[in-house]
């Protein structure tokens, strides 16, 4: 996972991809608590959360959150949203999630938009520290991609920005997505993001040995890339991801 960093720094600066304000995406988002969590306000973990925006969508509900990103761009403008909107109840880290330690559990830990950038072996390390962190009858609530929309997508390309543009490819021997980025007039810079996707079945066996199960699943969304729309909910055998919902065995 060395490339970890490097990459989403560039993502960050080629694409503005973690800034901005709270837009709908993210309050799509922090509204999947209610629906699989329940709706009694929640202690929440958030792992990987970009730019602060679905962590303080979540707090605007009155869930006290917090979240844990690694690059430190995007951490600062998390700091920056959560303070210009007036929320206090949330705390940012900037950290890694597989060294960080906390004092007291959670009841929910999200992971959106992100799962997959280790090996097997790391994240099976996660789920289960995410399962030493959930307080008895939590849940865990992550975004897995599949492996049908990763092979997809092999070989397409679009703009990101103004200045930068990405390419799609799928291994498919490791059935990891490769998303590759790179300055328009310098492909020399290109940096490639890897995430392993993972059917239900596949996610079934990587959760053996975790202390987690897999209770239910929601399918995401989809890009016909024909049409160039998005379609916020698609089949499973068409969705770019789903979210899984975990609890304690």
């Amino acid at each position: 996972m060395n490339w970890v960093e490097s990459v989403y720094s560039k993502h960050y600066e080629w694409g503005n991809l973690f800034a901005g304000g709270v837009v709908d995406y993210h309050h799509e988002k922090a509204a999947l608590v209610k629906q699989l969590a329940g709706p009694s306000k929640k202690r929440i973990l958030e792992l990987g959360s970009g730019g602060g925006q679905t962590a303080c969508a979540m707090a605007k509900l009155g869930h006290t959150v917090v979240a844990v990103e690694l690059v430190q761009g995007a951490h600062e403008n998390g700091r920056a949203l959560a303070k210009e909107l007036g929320i206090s109840n949330i705390e940012f880290i900037h950290g890694n999630f597989y060294n960080v330690d906390f004092s007291d559990r959670f009841d929910v830990v999200c992971y959106w938009d992100g799962f997959g950038v280790g090996t097997d072996e790391e994240q099976h390390k996660l789920l289960k520290r995410i399962d030493g962190w959930l307080k008895p009858e939590g849940c865990a609530l992550i975004d897995v991609y599949t492996p049908w929309y990763a092979s997809y997508t092999a070989g397409i390309e679009s703009p990101i920005s103004a200045i930068a543009t990405r390419r799609y490819d799928f291994d498919a021997d490791q059935c990891r997505w490769l998303d590759s980025w790179w300055p328009i007039e310098d492909k020399a810079q290109m940096v490639t993001q890897s995430l392993r996707c993972y059917s239900p079945a596949d996610l079934r066996m990587l959760l053996q040995g975790t202390g987690l199960t897999l209770d239910r699943y929601e399918a995401g969304g989809a890009m016909d890339w024909q049409k160039g729309e998005y379609h916020e909910k698609a089949p499973l055998k068409k969705a770019m991801y789903y979210t899984a919902k975990l609890i304690q065995e």
